[in-house]
């Protein structure tokens, strides 16, 4: 009897822990950081923004590549009250999305999409990173606070989103061929001996 009270007493405690538990802003990528992207194939990050439940007042997501000749300019369409901001002239190298809604803050539990930029993967271990300088400011119990790239998106134990690697070659691509057709070959004949 006591152990079942004692168990009621944590149920209730955990309860209590759950509700307490806020969900703050998450911002997805995909594909999912890092990425590695062949040089000369074309890479698409798709960037959208959940708020959780912390209204959004703001944002800033800053990039870089390693050089400029890591990824062709990115371009694409920006989600509804974001800015696509890039000088392909004066920092070839950043760029930023950012979004000022401290008048309308984006609500709670919605998905807002920010942006699908399309580049091409130029040379061999060229990146693309996100920099510490990126952020959300959201409504925490009404309050503003601000969440770091760390706290919000997917990449998380390293700043790199994607990375060029040298596009196969022809030796390359045999090799995989003739390892495919072995694999093939082998379940073939497994099939047929079942």
């Amino acid at each position: 009897m006591l152990r079942r009270a004692r168990f009621v007493v944590l149920l209730g405690c955990l309860s209590c822990l759950g509700a307490a538990a806020r969900a703050h802003p998450f911002l997805d990528m995909q594909p999912v950081p890092p990425t590695a992207v062949s040089s000369g194939s074309s890479y698409v990050l798709t960037m959208v923004l959940e708020p959780g439940d912390t209204p959004i007042v703001s944002v800033q997501f800053d990039f870089e590549l390693s050089s400029p000749a890591a990824f062709t300019p990115p371009s694409g369409p920006i989600g509804s009250g974001f800015t696509f901001v890039y000088d392909p002239v004066a920092d070839p190298t950043h760029f930023s999305i950012v979004g000022d809604f401290s008048e309308s803050p984006l609500p709670e539990f919605g998905q807002f999409s920010v942006a699908e930029l399309t580049t091409v993967g130029g040379l061999a271990d060229g990146t693309l990173s996100m920099l510490d300088s990126s952020g959300i400011v959201a409504l925490e119990g009404g309050e503003p606070e601000e969440f770091t790239h760390e706290a919000f998106s997917n990449v998380r134990f390293s700043d790199e989103v994607a990375h060029v690697v040298p596009e196969p070659g022809p030796s390359e691509l045999v090799a995989s061929g003739v390892a495919a057709l072995l694999f093939l070959s082998r379940t073939a004949r497994r099939g047929r001996r079942v």
